[in-house]
């Protein structure tokens, strides 16, 4: 995977500023080193509906939408439930649950993510006490 930018480097710490409002310096670098860039190209699942929620994103640039099946598990199209941009933060409930992703979610266009794997945030959560409220806040 190519180096990001300085650009998108400063747009990821504006992004976890606005989600974590409050987060100490020294907690934000925590966080932002365990954080692992993700590429999406458009037209490419980020995840799919029904698989195990094994992580969370934040959109650092992009556009993604959400889907969901019937209820009635019948074969059919999807409805579009959801569009998310910079900033927004996709399968979060996932960190907490063991519940499968509700929805499948695609890239409209290129789009740049940052993930935090389940692991690596029940890890924040025993190592930091910030960490572990900011995030536990923005969350629930």
């Amino acid at each position: 995977m190519p180096p990001f930018t300085a650009t998108q480097n400063q747009l990821l710490t504006e992004h976890l500023r606005s989600f974590l409002p409050g987060i100490e310096p020294e907690a934000l670098e925590l966080l932002r080193a365990q954080l692992e860039w993700v590429e999406v190209p458009g037209g490419s699942t980020l995840m799919a509906q029904g698989e195990p929620g094994e992580s969370m994103y934040l959109t650092v640039s992009g556009r993604l939408r959400a889907y969901v099946r019937s209820d009635d598990g019948s074969i059919g199209p999807q409805r579009r439930v959801a569009d998310m941009g910079r900033g927004q933060v996709i399968g979060e409930i996932s960190l907490f649950t063991d519940a499968p992703r509700a929805a499948t979610v695609v890239a409209v266009r290129d789009s740049v993510l940052v993930r935090l794997t389940k692991d690596v945030f029940k890890t924040l959560l025993a190592s930091s006490a910030q960490v572990s409220i900011a995030l536990t806040r923005q969350i629930i």
